[in-house]
């Protein structure tokens, strides 16, 4: 369907910054920085892995693309060698990917190269004569000396016990003329023949470790050899599996995990894990099962700690389990499986959230208000199985009227070691008095009757807000901050400067609570105690502090803001500030969320958090959050430097603001901010904390649909299970429950392993295991139908945990796997083509994902078409539905320019736009009123022609002639049928053909190729394909598909671009059509993925692209499907799961590179993403890597080919000196 296709924006659709205010704006030109060149540019990091750039801005062509996290954007390829009947393999791969392998076919043992050239070398190592061999294991040491272990059998009877034998490489030099092969047995009818369990390890002195299963009693044997000679150790007396897997870290300690196979079927296999050195010995079983199957996998974080998966089969179910440590890790340590979810009343607003050990157990407790009519507060007791879905205790107001809840705080008010329940009910106060009361806990949780209440006076509002300000003179007793909202001090002359809000100070006792002081505002502001932030020590000297704003509403936001700080001391909180904060300008909401978070670098004090809503940004509204740090003098500063500004306008960045803790267990305090956003959808964004303040590495944590409103309340610092990890809440709405919403708390949970169960059709034969230096673990998995799946943990932009994609590769008969350090898979593998078992080798070319946000939140940019003028600029069409307009946008050698079009319209099909000899914009559309076609074209000012209402059909097309005639394709009633059309319009004159009847749900695409008019239709049971001379003459038919049968045209897709067309016949048939330059059409067979939204369809050379949305997850989630015409033997298929969107996402191909456009759903934001190379999989641009065949390398300033990474691989030793490098200098 050409309209839902060609020409669709991407470079295109570039509406840079569009703010829309009325349906009639004009819209000023927005000048964006000059087109550059692509070139390297300096990335830094402070970590060893290029993906930290995750969530950075780099620039491309002059404009500023935000880094996705993605890491599986590749493109695969396979190559088969020349190496056949092979029946074992093995492989090590360097950390900048050089891979080192062996095979073996029988009766020959062979060595091979993979370069990263791509180039295949091989070196047969023994021809055994009449042994025979059926398995190698290979290693390679720290100077890149190569040997390989093989079992030899004496005869073909693969039940008698193999010797182990091992071959050393002698490369050339003053002895060796030609690389030699130094071999000897070094023990014999000790192998298990048959078992593939050689393994071949080196430790930190280079010496040789050889392990396998050894034959008879299967048990764990361990070669080595100690340069005199070698040693014979059982390990494990087994009988053990045949799958062994080694490791041996920096500090020579030994880590072997395998399986104990049971016996018997009453009896249960186990996972164990041996770790021992020369002094130490441990020995551990991970698991028991009477499933545990044999196939295991496993390696080595960057901290030395397992990361192992093992698997399970049994008559319902294949499972491998990951078990996955996330010590060091930034990434993943927030569970995404909720804890709890908690739905409470029908359309009632959000009201307080918090929490406390209420019952004195060590487990914290829940507690929630919801404030409307009588008011309720919910309790739920915490307990080893976490809380139930119901409250445990309800707490209900007296009256109708009473908003019991509206103000709450918990603590332990009366020094008895139990948590406290502090809360304000307006109803039980007479002129808006106020009522406060406290309830007691105890050993039974909240008691009944108050232990302590308080009225204020005639318009006090006291316990408008509640705040626990902890134990801040020491002396066990937590104290409290109530909120009076009360005028203090009117200003009749000017409104805005009336003193308005006090906030009273209650110290804790056993008996009764005691008043301490009254405080009320030094500087300007509509409201003192608007926030109020306790519970941190500002300036370290051992007492808690207390910080109170005074600012105004989103509802009503004018009038001065100011910030005062108040010093906790010996006998409480000093009710004169140390310190004023006043913002000069008016309406900037300074102060509307404020939260001291912890000691975010460490320096030894708390630092304070100040949101300011409505701050003078560009974008309009993105809001800001100011970082106060603290210091021991007690003057808190900050500077503009440190503000965390939001991504675009409207998102009301700091709407809410929490602690998180110590997420990451680095030490340095993390925490929370919410962002509405225009459609108040709400995003929760983590930022952790480090020695250098903020990390710009921001962790996604929650994100809602419109209306949803995730976030509005935070709640950190619990644990209502009593595992000892931190627990996290976030509030949204259900939209589908009461007559608008009901409010929902989402409990997640902080861990420090991953547990992660994969389920699979087909038993699982094989795992391999490989930890790259960032972290995820990456699992190649054999499955019993011999297909070959990849696993990997990508960053999503949904979870901060990201989410495992499950890649199917190809089939095969086995296969081995290597990764580099920056996570960039090396496959080497048997496949049987034409019946013969061929050693293939399959290899990615890795991408890298960049955002650009086109507009924000309006709407805008719907139904868009696009072409390039004489100078290679976009000239854009696109329409906003509901402003009913057409908008234009042109690049220019400095930016983009946006302009009405017209008003007062809607369209049925996506704008065709083109460009004529004259450089002259033409744009064709389809009226929704009266179905007449439009031509506007664009000479100084927009004139528009209306040229024929008759379409009647589902499709629509037009190309632009050299000639100045617009042509355009539909389906229209003639002689009381319906006929596909070609319509010419000359600018005066439309001249109407009928060229075959058709049905209204018929999909057609017209193109102009080779000077011919090529029209592809697929209507009924036929797919056809019609060419015509452009000057005229007869329709031929080029080509015709029968599809077999007439499906009503349900469930048919049809795309033509550049001579290739894709078609899908409802999942019966599909391909690609491709006309030749003889002008013959072929047919290519691919799948085309099944899809909710129309699909689209890209070729650039030999690679082929489409884009589709699937909904297994419950939203249409953007899949981005690609594969090569040269080799159809792997496709590869990537899931976005932080794009949901209701339309087509166009592609284009921009300076070489692959750009996507889609409209997000949840947003109306209107986005675009750009795939380009990164040739090493370090998510580093090959535009911006100085050595992009080097992962975790992207920066050489000596220009000598080491990297200035030191974490990284091939690091330089001296990176100003060309020609200094050390022994790290050396590939490993």
């Amino acid at each position: 369907m050409s309209w839902r296709s060609k020409g669709l924006p991407l470079a295109i659709l570039a509406i840079f910054l569009i703010q829309i205010s009325s349906p009639m704006i004009q819209f000023p030109p927005v000048d964006l920085e000059q087109n550059q060149p692509s070139a390297a540019q300096t990335v830094g990091f402070s970590s060893g892995s290029g993906h930290d750039l995750e969530g950075d801005i780099i620039n491309i062509d002059g404009k500023n693309w935000t880094v996705r996290g993605e890491s599986i954007l590749d493109y695969w390829s396979h190559e088969v060698q020349n190496q056949s009947n092979i029946d074992s393999i093995d492989m090590v791969l360097t950390d900048i990917g050089i891979g080192y392998a062996c095979s073996t076919n029988s009766t020959e043992v062979y060595f091979h190269t993979l370069n990263l050239d791509g180039t295949f070398d091989t070196l047969v190592v023994q021809n055994l004569g009449g042994e025979k061999t059926d398995s190698c294991a290979i290693g390679v040491t720290s100077e890149d000396r190569v040997q390989i272990a093989y079992g030899v059998d004496d005869d073909d009877n693969e039940s008698t016990a193999s010797h182990v034998r091992l071959a050393r490489l002698a490369e050339k030099n003053a002895v060796y003329l030609e690389r030699t092969w130094h071999i000897r047995t070094i023990a014999e009818n000790v192998y298990d023949s048959g078992s593939e369990s050689l393994n071949l390890k080196f430790d930190n002195d280079s010496r040789t470790h050889i392990f396998f299963r050894q034959t008879g009693t299967h048990g764990l044997h361990h070669l080595s050899f100690n340069k005199a000679f070698w040693n014979n150790t059982l390990l494990d007396e087994g009988p053990i599996g045949s799958d062994i897997e080694i490791a041996i870290d920096d500090e020579n300690m030994f880590h072997i995990v395998y399986t104990i196979q049971a016996e018997s079927n009453l009896s249960e296999s186990e996972v164990r894990l041996l770790r021992f050195n020369e002094t130490s010995e441990s020995r551990q079983v991970l698991s028991r099962g009477l499933s545990i199957s044999e196939a295991i996998g496993m390696d080595l974080d960057s901290n030395n700690i397992e990361q192992i998966a093992y698997s399970s089969s049994n008559s319902s179910s294949n499972t491998i389990s990951l078990l996955r440590s996330l010590a060091g890790k930034d990434t993943g340590r927030i569970d995404p499986t909720p804890l709890s979810i908690i739905t409470y009343d029908d359309d009632s607003v959000e009201g307080e959230v918090l929490s406390g050990d209420l019952n004195g157990d060590g487990i914290d407790d829940l507690v929630y208000t919801d404030p409307e009519g009588n008011g309720t507060i919910s309790i739920h007791y915490g307990s080893a199985n976490g809380l139930g879905d119901l409250p445990d205790r309800m707490i209900v107001g007296s009256f109708s009227d009473s908003n019991l809840g509206f103000g709450m705080a918990v603590g332990d008010f009366n020094c008895d070691g139990f948590d406290d329940l502090a809360s304000s009910e307006p109803g039980l106060g007479i002129n808006n008095s106020g009522y406060i009361s406290i309830r007691l806990g105890s050993s039974s949780g909240i008691t009944t009757q108050p232990w302590w209440e308080m009225t204020g006076s005639q318009d006090d509002n006291l316990g408008w807000s509640m705040t626990s300000l902890g134990d801040v003179e020491s002396d066990g007793c937590d104290d409290l901050a109530i909120v009076a909202d009360k005028l203090i001090e009117e200003n009749e002359a000017q409104p805005t400067l009336s003193k308005n809000g006090l906030v009273m100070v209650l110290k804790g006792n056993s008996t009764a609570m005691i008043a301490h002081s009254n405080i009320t505002q030094t500087d300007s502001g509509t409201m003192f105690g608007r926030q109020v932030a306790a519970g941190g020590d500002l300036n370290g000297d051992g007492y808690l502090d207390m910080v109170v704003s005074n600012t105004g509403t989103t509802d009503s936001p004018t009038g001065y803001s100011s910030v005062e700080f108040f010093m906790g001391e010996e006998t409480g909180i000093n009710s004169t500030p140390v310190k004023v904060h006043s913002v000069l300008n008016q309406g900037k909401l300074y102060g509307f969320e404020m939260s001291i978070v912890g000691d975010i670098q460490g320096d030894g004090f708390d630092d304070l958090l100040i949101s300011e809503l409505f701050a003078s940004t560009t974008p309009y509204q993105t809001g800001k959050v100011h970082i106060w740090f603290g210091n021991e003098s007690g003057l808190v500063t900050y500077d503009e430097s440190s503000t965390i500004k939001g991504p675009f306008a409207n998102a009301r960045l700091g709407y809410t603001i929490s602690p998180a803790g110590d997420i990451n267990e680095d030490g340095y305090s993390d925490f929370f901010l919410m962002m509405p956003s225009a459609s108040k959808s709400g995003t929760v964004n983590l930022y952790l904390g480090s020695e250098n303040g903020v990390r710009s590495d921001v962790q996604l944590f929650a994100q809602g649909s419109a209306g949803e409103n995730v976030g509005l309340n935070l709640l950190t610092g619990m644990d209502l299970n009593g595992d000892g990890m931190g627990d996290l809440l976030y509030s949204s709405r259900d939209l589908d429950q009461g007559d608008n919403f009901a409010p929902v708390l989402t409990i997640m949970s902080e861990r420090d392993w991953e547990n992660v169960d994969f389920e699979f059709l087909n038993k699982v034969e094989e795992i391999d295991l490989h930890t790259p230096q960032r972290g995820s673990p990456s699992l190649l998995v054999e499955l019993s139908d011999s297909s070959l799946m990849l696993l990997e943990n990508t960053p999503d932009g949904v979870s901060s945990a990201g989410r495992w994609d499950h890649r199917y590769i190809t089939d095969v008969d086995s296969a081995v796997m290597g990764i580099t350090d920056s996570g960039k898979p090396t496959i080497l593998a048997i496949r049987s083509i034409m019946g013969t078992p061929k050693l293939v080798t399959m290899n990615v070319e890795g991408n890298t994902g960049l955002d650009f946000s086109l507009d924000t939140g309006t709407g805008v940019g719907k139904e868009m078409g696009t072409a390039m003028d004489a100078n290679g600029m976009q000239r854009i069409g696109h329409f906003s539905p509901d402003y009913s307009s057409i908008f234009y946008t042109n690049e220019g050698e400095y930016g983009y320019s946006t302009s009405l079009v017209r008003s007062s319209i809607d369209i049925l099909y996506p704008i065709k736009v083109h460009v004529d000899a004259s450089d002259k914009t033409r744009m064709v559309y389809v009226d929704d009123d009266d179905n007449m076609v439009r031509l506007a074209t664009l000479d100084g000012t927009w004139t528009e022609d209306t040229v024929l209402n008759t379409t009647v059909g589902n499709d629509f097309d037009s190309i632009w002639t050299f000639g100045g005639d617009l042509i355009f394709a539909q389906v229209a009633i003639s002689n009381n049928s319906t006929y596909l059309q070609l319509v010419e319009y000359d600018g005066t004159n439309s001249s109407v053909e009928n060229v075959v009847k058709a049905n209204t749900t018929a999909l057609f695409e017209l193109e102009l190729v080779s000077g011919n008019l090529v029209l592809s239709v697929l209507d009924g049971e036929y797919l056809r394909v019609y060419e015509r001379g452009l000057s005229g003459g007869n329709w031929t038919v080029a080509h015709e598909r029968w599809m077999l049968y007439n499906n009503q045209n349900i469930g048919n897709e049809l795309v033509m671009k550049g001579g290739h067309a894709v078609f899908d016949f409802n999942n019966s048939d599909q391909g690609v059509l491709h006309r030749a330059s003889d002008g013959n059409w072929s047919i290519e067979s691919i799948d085309i993925p099944d899809s909710v939204t129309p699909i689209d369809f890209l070729v650039d050379s030999d690679r082929w692209h489409i884009t589709s949305t699937e909904d297994s997850t419950g939203s249409n989630n953007l899949v981005w499907t690609t594969g090569s015409f040269s080799d159809s033997t792997i496709t590869t298929t990537t899931k976005f799961t932080s794009v949901v969107t209701e339309h087509m996402a166009g592609m284009d191909l921009v300076d070489g590179d692959l750009v996507i456009a889609y409209s997000q759903s949840s947003t109306s934001d209107f986005s675009v993403i750009r795939i380009v190379t990164d040739t090493d999989r370090d998510l580093i641009p090959d535009t911006h890597d100085d050595l992009p065949n080097v992962g975790n390398q992207w920066e050489d300033s000596d220009s000598d080919g080491f990297g200035d990474n030191s974490l990284g691989p091939q690091a330089d030793a001296c990176v100003s000196d060309l020609a200094s490098q050390s022994t790290t200098d050396s590939v490993v």
